[in-house]
């Protein structure tokens, strides 16, 4: 049987000739813009795959096709352009030892592969490295070399050759750095036909390399890694940046590690890991890659119409004077061709000596660029990803004409020094680098002499680029350019006091970035004026600015920080052009998604949002709220708002039908469902069915079905015109909190308690598939608009994006530090919005993967206080994670205790005074020696969130309660003794609190009971409180007689702790209650409550003898002063106040400074109304309309 191989392939002549026709087709056709693929399989009137194999010269093909390809170029096809298949190319084995299987088809994954179409030279090379890869079978090959040489082209030319005899080809680019375990991920479902996904797969790194190493042994894989050195350290040789250390063990385990496949690597460095196992002799290899040979040198400058041949001196001269670099060849060639009309010797006289390297080159070519060139080029280094033509105008300084911009891209485009993505521009690698290099030396070379001209007309940072653009660009170009500012304070007047005398730079980048260098020094920015200026692109998300003065200032793109808190509810309206976010302090915000401005606030509700729903006309938007009301909003203008309906329970739900006529809502205490008319405003019908509480409601798209889910584990769908419940899904075990239609009406998804998502098929009446990777709680669920994915996010901090029709995960989007709570698809399907408990909203990538944007709220709840045994002084904790000592007599914040990164939700103090113990959201538990203000003990063995710590009356032992367990915790000998486990038990105790004489201790949470134990005995005693919900706070008296508990059902309970009866209820509060605490005489009782008051009841008479409003948000925390005169009370308002008990009046308010503390934003331009408030609330100050009393009284006194 014959072997051979049907159809030619193009000869080096042939690949030439057609190489040189189409470059000079591009420079006639696309001003020197490459073709891609599909125009030249429109040109050329043959397939993709086609094209693509006649330029790859590895798979034959017939000679028609080649004839066709050549007369699209006005070429004729001669003989000597093709031939057989070469079969005995270095590419493949030529002993019968070295033959390995050919695959019938290897599966491909190109990812970034560039392609070789253009590739010169190199044969020796090529030859020696196919042998090691095929018949040595080296596990590790490394080519290594300098930006521009040719290692990326080299790699890819070799897998070109070499990708048949592999079952499974990959190639990633490492040039934005991504993290290992993504990579990882990503090969690991490649390798095993995506069987295996990140749910399944170990957490631990080296089990996880471990199932790699499973596939590299099982089958014949190709992995490709190109720029190594992304990831390594820029001022360490060969080390990993923080962070990336794992890729060294992924590299060495593959070195050591037996097995048949091949990692190929590209670096300009080689990584420490590597050296030591690599030798002539061994299975792990280097390369080092330098120049082309004189041959290919030429055939490059051919390719550019220099008509160089071997016997000309000049192609030598050139190609020794760039050492050979293909990079750098190509951009003299273009020069020459360009400014020197191919005169060659026009150019060698004028450049002088010998350039020694490409950074020498490009300087060159930066000299010689217009202005506006010049300016174009650092923008694309700043702004690190393709941007198009009227991005590039916003950003320009001073404004010029589209055509003055089209004519310098050009211009750069046929110096080759750019690069064209679709419609939008970026530069290769090699010249990013450069170029970013030059910026911020001459950035810092302008903060020196404070003559600015590239800190004027650049941004060192864009406030509004995506979230891992702006970090990379703080990290090569903000960061650097802060070593120039070595001596702070005098460079920072100094520069402002530069801008001020000349009147040109007013207006420009500089004053934006030197706030932005300040921010990013992490320095106190206090009483520094900025007054006048105009700010651009500044980022403040999170920064704090302690007293400047931005009084007429001019704010062009700032990121500030916003005002809202957990975020509980998400969507957007109809067109994708708006977002709205319901959160934790009563308001709804609005933004733009096109340039994620927040443009407006939405007030009027008193509590929590749960729930938002635009119309499907965009008129109008609904909302839900804990303050048990249903709002209509109009969105088009005034932002006015009707109240719809109220009742005695918080809404948790609402949603508009598609014709916008009708409204559904249901309140958490009813188990009905309400249907409103929204133009009569009136209610059409009540629904019944659900045997428990409605949390989630969904309009079916066409409009006459809607779904709920509920509380009795169901999900129910009803029709609006039969008035009843026409199908009932059952599966989920536990309450079910997010329903939703699929737009094309096929399916519903429902997401519970139990950490599963249900999808069911509505026709036919059955679940279709359970999603069980979720490891808590499913809190939202969303599908997208072409009903083909859905998104699930809960208590995991996870979201999970599903395909409906592969029934698999498809991947997982992270970053939410705390509970997600919304999650809404973007219309055009190619946004993913989520609200988290994190005070954050993040907008992610479908097509990149990743978080683009993230809209940061701020709060600084104080969760918890206590007062020092003397009274001198009082402890906060708060949402920062700090722990604060506050001065009582002086009022002031005296210390900060941190190191701790989550909520501080609990702080305590031993009787003696010494030591100070705080709880933390992040698991941890530390214990600070007060006099010396250090931390002496901590405990990290938590797993979950400390909600309380107390210490023992001996102050040897400290209580711990997280959501799994309660332990007693003997510090200073380090030893646990376990009282709980939530595993044994089915409500979550995380409230403690021991008894004056410390025998006993006592605990209550998410049940209905309270459990006494027996410090020495050991014995648990359980009590029913009658609490309807859970219980949020229990207290002893100071005689330890009594027991006050404060619950969910807004009552406050006391127990007589002999009998353990209920002797009385106190009513009076409106919602629960979080704190109770006892008077040191005993008499008083202090209850603090989401209501947002403090009532005082007298024990004796068992009546309430004063309420305290001056809080705006729930009281938290309560802790009399051990002499009883005075009561601190914290808040979700971000307030501490000092209440006299004599006369019932608040003394003092501590507050820790916000953001913009004291910051003058007189008179600013540039924000929407929506910001100003929100610095405003955040502590900035206006003074316009004194200063505008101010001028009309001096006009008056004038007159």
């Amino acid at each position: 049987m014959s072997n051979r191989q049907r159809g030619v392939v193009l000869t080096d002549r042939g690949q030439q000739r057609l190489a040189t026709a189409i470059a000079a087709a591009q420079d006639d056709e696309k001003d020197g813009k490459r073709f891609t693929q599909a125009e030249l399989a429109h040109k050329t009137g043959l397939s993709i795959k086609t094209v693509k194999k006649i330029r790859s010269r590895v798979q034959p093909t017939d000679g028609s096709s080649l004839r066709s390809f050549f007369t699209a170029f006005e070429l004729e096809l001669e003989s000597a352009d093709f031939g057989l298949p070469d079969r005995s190319e270095p590419e493949v084995p030529t002993t019968e030892t070295d033959i390995q299987p050919f695959p019938a088809a290897a599966k491909i994954d190109w990812g970034e592969k560039p392609d070789t179409a253009l590739f010169f030279g190199r044969t020796e090379e090529l030859e020696t490295l196919s042998h090691w890869v095929m018949a040595e079978q080296c596990r590790v090959v490394t080519l290594l070399g300098m930006g521009g040489i040719g290692k990326t082209s080299l790699a890819a030319k070799l897998a070109d050759q070499i990708y048949g005899q592999f079952d499974y080809v990959i190639w990633r680019s490492l040039r934005e750095a991504p993290p290992l375990d993504e990579i990882l991920v990503r090969l690991i479902q490649f390798l095993s036909d995506q069987q295996e996904t990140e749910i399944n797969l170990p957490t631990r790194l080296g089990e996880r390399l471990i199932r790699l190493l499973h596939y590299l042994r099982e089958q014949r894989c190709l992995l490709v890694l190109d720029n190594l050195e992304s990831i390594l350290q820029a001022e360490s040789t060969g080390q990993f940046r923080d962070g990336y250390e794992g890729y060294g063990e992924l590299i060495h385990r593959i070195g050591e590690a037996d097995h048949q496949s091949c990692l190929l690597l590209t670096s300009r460095e080689c990584p420490r890991e590597l050296a030591p196992m690599a030798g002539d002799r061994l299975p792990v290899r280097l390369w080092s890659v330098t120049g082309i040979d004189p041959a290919a040198g030429r055939e490059i400058l051919q390719t550019k119409g220099l008509d160089l041949d071997e016997a000309n001196p000049q192609s030598q001269e050139l190609i020794d004077r760039y050492s050979g670099n293909p990079q750098a060849l190509h951009l003299v060639a273009t020069a020459i061709q360009r400014e020197f009309l191919g005169d060659v010797d026009d150019f060698l006289e004028e450049e002088g000596a010998a350039v020694e390297d490409v950074h020498t080159l490009l300087d060159q070519h930066l000299t010689r660029l217009a202005p506006l060139e010049r300016s174009i080029l650092f923008w694309l280094a700043i702004n690190r990803e393709p941007v198009g033509l009227d991005e590039l105008m916003e950003d320009l300084l001073p404004p010029v004409t589209k055509r003055e911009v089209r004519s310098a891209l050009r211009g750069l485009s046929d110096r080759y020094l750019i690069e064209t993505v679709g419609k939008q521009f970026t530069l290769q690698n090699v010249i990013m680098e450069f170029v970013t290099d030059r910026f911020v030396e001459q950035v810092g070379q302008e903060l020196g002499t404070f003559h600015f001209d590239l800190f004027h007309t650049h941004a060192l940072i864009k406030a509004t680029a995506k979230d891992y653009i702006r970090e990379t660009q703080v990290r090569l170009i903000l960061k650097p350019i802060t070593t120039y500012f070595n001596e702070l304070d005098d460079k920072v007047f100094r520069s402002l006091e530069a801008i001020r005398e000349n009147s040109t730079l007013l207006n420009g980048y500089a004053p934006g970035s030197i706030l932005n260098l300040l921010c990013q020094r992490q320095v106190k920015v206090d009483c520094i004026d900025f007054s006048g200026l105009t700010l651009r692109q500044v980022y403040l998300r999170n920064k704090k600015l302690d007293a400047i003065n931005l009084k007429d200032v001019l704010f062009v793109k700032p990121c500030l920080t916003q005002t809202f808190g957990n975020i509980n509810a998400i969507a957007f309206n109809g067109n994708g052009e708006l977002l709205a976010v319901g959160d934790s302090n009563s308001e709804i915000q609005l933004w733009k998604t096109k340039d994620s401005q927040h443009f407006a606030t939405l007030q009027g509700h008193t509590n929590w949002i749960l729930s938002v729903a635009f119309s499907h006309n965009n008129d109008f938007l609904a909302s839900a709220s804990r303050d048990k009301s249903v709002r209509l909003w109009n969105v088009q203008g005034k932002y006015s708002c009707d109240i719809l309906a109220e009742y005695d329970n918080w809404v948790g739900s609402v949603d508009i039908s598609p014709d916008n006529r009708y409204l559904i809502c249901a309140s958490l205490g009813s188990k009905k469902i309400e249907l409103w008319d929204i133009q009569k405003r009136c209610r059409i019908y009540e629904f019944s069915g659900h045997a428990r509480e409605v949390r989630s409601l969904a309009f079916s798209p066409c409009g006459y079905m809607f779904a709920s889910g509920g509380g009795d584990d169901t999900v129910r769908v009803w029709d609006i015109q039969q008035k009843q419940c026409i199908y009932t899904f059952s599966g989920h075990t536990q309450r079910v909190n997010s329903v939703t239609f699929s737009p094309n009406g096929y399916f519903l998804a429902s997401g519970a308690n139990d950490n599963t998502v249900r999808i069911w098929d509505i026709w036919k009446e059955r679940c279709l598939y359970v999603f069980e990777d979720h490891t808590d709680s499913l809190y939202s669920v969303a599908f997208s608009p072409d009903s083909n994915l859905v998104a699930s996010g809960g208590w995991d901090k996870k979201i999970r994006v599903w395909s409906i029709q592969e029934g698999r995960c498809q991947y997982i989007f992270t970053g939410h530090t705390k509970v997600i709570s919304a999650i809404a698809f973007s219309p055009d399907q190619k946004r993913l919005a989520s609200g988290s408990t994190d005070n954050t909203v993040r907008i992610w990538d479908l097509n990149q993967r990743q978080c683009v944007n993230t809209f940061s709220g701020y709060t600084n709840r104080v969760l918890s206080v206590v007062f020092s045994p003397d009274g001198n002084y009082l402890f906060s904790g708060s949402e920062d994670g700090i722990t604060r000592m506050w001065d009582v007599q002086q009022r002031k914040c005296c210390h900060e205790f941190s190191g701790q990164v989550g909520w501080i939700r609990t702080v305590t103090i031993s009787s003696d005074g010494k030591f100070l113990a705080s709880g933390s959201s992040d698991g941890s538990v530390r214990i600070w020696n007060v006099q010396q203000k250090k931390c002496c003990y901590r405990d990290e063995s938590s797993t979950g969130q400390i909600f309380q710590v107390a210490f023992s009356p001996d102050n040897k032992t400290i209580a711990i309660g997280d959501h799994d367990e309660i332990k007693l915790w003997n510090f200073e000998n380090n030893q646990y003794n376990y009282l709980l486990d939530r595993s044994r038990q089915r409500n979550s105790i995380w409230l403690l609190v021991f008894s004056p004489c410390g025998n006993f201790f006592v605990g209550s949470g998410s049940g209905h009971e309270i459990h006494i134990w027996n410090v020495k005995e050991r014995r648990n005693t359980h009590i029913p409180t009658m609490h309807v919900s859970g219980i949020d706070s229990v207290n002893f008296s100071p005689c330890g007689r009594f027991i006050a508990t404060g619950g969910r059902d807004s009552m406050v309970r006391l127990w007589d702790t002999h009998s353990y009866q209920c002797l009385h209820v106190l009513a009076g509060h409106g919602d629960r209650v979080w704190s109770v605490t006892f008077s040191p005489c005993g008499r008083f009782l202090a209850s603090g409550s989401e209501d947002m008051t403090i009532r005082l009841w007298d024990i004796l008479k068992l009546t309430c003898v004063q309420t305290l409003r001056d809080h705006s948000n729930w009281v938290r925390s309560l802790a009399f002063q051990p002499e009883g005169q005075t009561l601190a009370s914290s808040s979700n308002d971000g307030k501490i106040r000092l209440w006299d008990i004599s006369t019932w009046s608040c003394s003092a308010i501590l507050q820790v400074p916000r953001p913009y503390e004291g910051t003058d934003i007189s008179r600013v331009r540039g924000l929407t109304e929506a910001q100003r408030a929100s610095m405003i609330a955040l502590g900035a100050v206006d003074r316009s309309s004194e200063s505008s009393a101010a001028d009309e009284f001096g006009s008056s006194t004038l007159s």
